[in-house]
């Protein structure tokens, strides 16, 4: 999307627009089933845009439900499922074992869960020690606390730890240690979450995975007995129902899937392809107008649109923004200081910051480009739209003059090796009116509070 309305960095050179011109150029998009909502509207406008220039085309999906299919059927549908060869892989259902309950206070308890998968993965290491086994969870705390649980069981050398809140900065390296075992053979457990699941070339012969869509878990099989050369490749289910946060499913259409699973004793990708269930896709006019106007002002020379293009605001997969969210000091584990030049960072939606604890020593800054000094700087919150900001939440767990704190709060306990489990809670969600959606930030410096308001589109308006 950024390159083809020539969004970014000058110094990056987007001359996308240009470039798509040539003749020869080929555009592919991979995974083309992994977009929704907002992300498939986009999709769709830009896939349509793209032909309607005569350019040549390709999306490529194993799980493409029959619905969306018919969303482009300007193209031309190629199935080479039949020319491939089905891989062998055991399967079995453990649909008795409950996700976990919601406590009276709000909490979600999902400590027998856990407990249940971890003996599921004991038991297939004792039968058979030299598995490269895979195991799937939904939520980074399910993915950590049954991490900790096995490290207590197993040699940690072939244990790994891998899910979307670890540092961007740790990340590629795990996953690198992971395929480098992988390409060699050798075993290993990797405690996972959906993070793995897109984009992952591993050939794991065990697959334990919490229920999940049926588009999700044909994606997590392939990522077992990928190249078809395990003999004996297990595919294990647990779950008694798909958390409500990731279920794409009906009553009727998730009765069905269980049921199909239950029946299955070999892992059958038409079978539970039949499976998949799309929803009417409700399109967002704003999203639709906006790439309306930007494709007039950058391919039709529509100068009226031309004010669009220049805020840089366009909706890619949410109108709600991100935040970078980062860590400085000593390092819970390691004991090894984590430094200010090189901090541990992620990227999280902005609404993950508005529930669970607080902590002290939580700064939130916005950086901005300081022409004077020709260099970017950073300053306090200021109100204001939070598409214009590049908001920074920076932890530290030890006293620094000047920093948003109160001394009551606890430290914030980072462990690299676990990431950033728990999110600090920093915004307040105040009530909107309209089509706005508000954030409260207050800050306390010098025994005196500052408050900041933040806003932002709101989601799902028909």
């Amino acid at each position: 999307m950024y390159r083809y309305f020539a969004f970014g960095d000058k110094q990056k050179s987007f001359i996308f627009p240009h470039r798509i011109q040539q003749q020869k150029t080929l555009i592919c998009f991979d995974e083309a089933h992994s977009y929704e909502n907002i992300a498939f509207t986009n999709f769709q406008s830009l896939v349509k845009s793209l032909y309607e220039q005569g350019r040549s085309l390709v999306l490529m999906t194993a799980t493409m439900p029959e619905k969306l299919i018919k969303t482009f059927d300007y193209l031309e549908p190629l199935d080479f499922s039949d020319f491939v060869e089905p891989k062998l892989r055991s399967f079995d259902y453990l649909d008795k074992i409950s996700i976990g309950e919601e406590q009276e206070d709000g909490s979600f308890d999902s400590s027998n869960f856990q407990e249940q998968v971890t003996a599921i993965a004991l038991e297939e290491i004792k039968a058979k020690p030299q598995r490269r086994i895979l195991l799937i969870v939904e939520t980074v705390k399910d993915a950590v606390g049954v991490y900790l649980k096995l490290k207590e069981k197993l040699n940690p050398d072939n244990l790994f730890l891998y899910h979307g809140r670890i540092a961007d900065q740790l990340r590629p390296d795990i996953y690198q240690q992971i395929k480098q075992r992988d390409d060699n053979g050798q075993p290993y457990i990797l405690v996972t979450t959906r993070a793995i699941e897109v984009g992952c070339d591993l050939n794991a012969e065990t697959l334990i995975t919490q229920i999940c869509p049926p588009e999700n878990l044909i994606q997590r099989v392939g990522r077992c007995n990928r190249r078809g050369n395990v003999q004996d490749a297990k595919v294990i289910v647990v779950g008694d129902r798909i958390p409500d946060f990731l279920n794409t499913l009906d009553t009727e259409a998730w009765n069905n899937y269980r049921s199909v699973l239950s029946q299955l004793n070999e892992f059958d990708a038409e079978a539970v392809g039949d499976c998949i269930f799309s929803q009417q896709q409700v399109d967002d006019y704003r999203v639709l107008e906006t790439f309306s106007m930007l494709h007039d002002y950058v391919y039709g020379s529509d100068l009226t649109c031309q004010g669009t293009h220049e805020k840089g605001v366009i909706p890619t997969r949410s109108w709600q923004p991100s935040v970078t969210l980062q860590f400085i000091g000593k390092d819970h584990s390691s004991e090894v200081d984590i430094t200010d030049e090189k901090p541990h960072s992620i990227t999280v939606p902005i609404e993950r910051l508005c529930g669970g604890s607080e902590y002290a020593h939580v700064n939130v800054q916005e950086q901005f480009y300081d022409k004077d000094q020709t260099k970017w700087s950073k300053r306090s919150l200021r109100w204001g739209s939070a598409y214009n900001k590049n908001i920074l939440v920076t932890i530290r767990n030890e006293d620094q003059i000047g920093l948003c704190f109160a001394h009551a709060l606890e430290n914030y306990q980072y462990d690299s090796e676990l990431g950033f489990v728990d999110l600090p809670k920093v915004f307040i969600k105040i009530a909107s009116k309209g089509t706005e959606e508000k954030l409260l930030h207050i800050c306390e410096k010098n025994g005196e509070k500052h408050k900041s308001i933040i806003s932002y589109i709101k989601e799902n308006i028909n």
